[in-house]
């Protein structure tokens, strides 16, 4: 019997960790805190939220060094991203302000967690590390002090369309087609 309870001490960590990956819990990420003169101040975050209802799912990463990797739909689902670049300093600037705003670098929640009339299933899963520690929070339902970090995590995200926004004609006036008939 007194083998019981050491075995219970290591396994059921394990086991909850592989249930947490079955029911739908963000994977975490390897965050790396950088020095205070990097871009992000030495800040690092990852953003995953998770609405299973609407079958929506987002995910942000944002590294010490200014890279941003985005991820959406089946890619952010599984934890994973599909696009990586460095935000402008404005943008740059609005996540951080978000953060601040949320009150995670203060160690304080976010906000309480919430479901939205009762029936909403959205699970937020934030991460940051900052050269003194790092915090992991998991949230359920909707938060609306996130909603400034998540607003500004999409606009940085637009990047990736820039080059497809870029090759569209200049809006104005068009030359009228002529046709060949007549």
């Amino acid at each position: 019997m007194k083998w019981i309870r050491p075995f219970v001490i290591v396994l059921l960590p394990m086991l909850l960790a592989g249930l947490g990956s079955v029911v739908g819990c963000s994977p975490r990420v390897n965050l790396k805190a950088g020095e205070i003169s990097s871009p992000t101040g030495g800040v690092a975050i990852m953003y995953d939220e998770r609405n299973f209802p609407a079958q929506s799912f987002r995910r942000y990463e944002l590294d010490s060094d200014g890279t941003l990797r985005v991820g959406g739909g089946r890619a952010a689902q599984a934890g994973t991203t599909t696009w990586s670049g460095t935000p402008s300093p404005e943008d740059l600037e609005a996540i951080l302000s978000a953060v601040k705003a949320a009150r995670f670098l203060d160690g304080e929640p976010a906000c309480e967690p919430a479901l939205v009339d009762g029936e909403e299933s959205i699970a937020t899963t934030i991460e940051y590390v900052a050269p003194n520690g790092s915090t992991h929070v998991v949230l359920s339902g909707r938060c609306p002090t996130l909603m400034p970090l998540r607003a500004a995590f999409e606009q940085a995200a637009r990047a990736r369309f820039k080059q497809q926004i870029d090759a569209l004609p200049e809006p104005g006036l068009q030359k009228k087609a002529t046709s060949g008939a007549g």
